[in-house]
């Protein structure tokens, strides 16, 4: 669903919870995380990661 949609995803785990991604047209994955809520997705998106949560994060640095 991931290509369909052209994310780059840098792994793809055979089996995990976690899955890293790049979202070419975003610029700030709290966007994708707000426009994918209502939809029931949960997404955590890579600033949470982050030692400071300010950073804005298209993909993993």
């Amino acid at each position: 669903m991931l290509d369909e949609i052209g994310a780059e995803v840098f792994f793809r785990p055979e089996q995990s919870l976690y899955l890293w991604a790049r979202m070419a047209h975003m610029d700030d994955a709290r966007e994708l995380t707000r426009q994918l809520l209502p939809k029931g997705f949960m997404i955590a998106p890579g600033h949470i990661f982050h030692q400071s949560s300010q950073v804005l994060t298209p993909g993993p640095d």
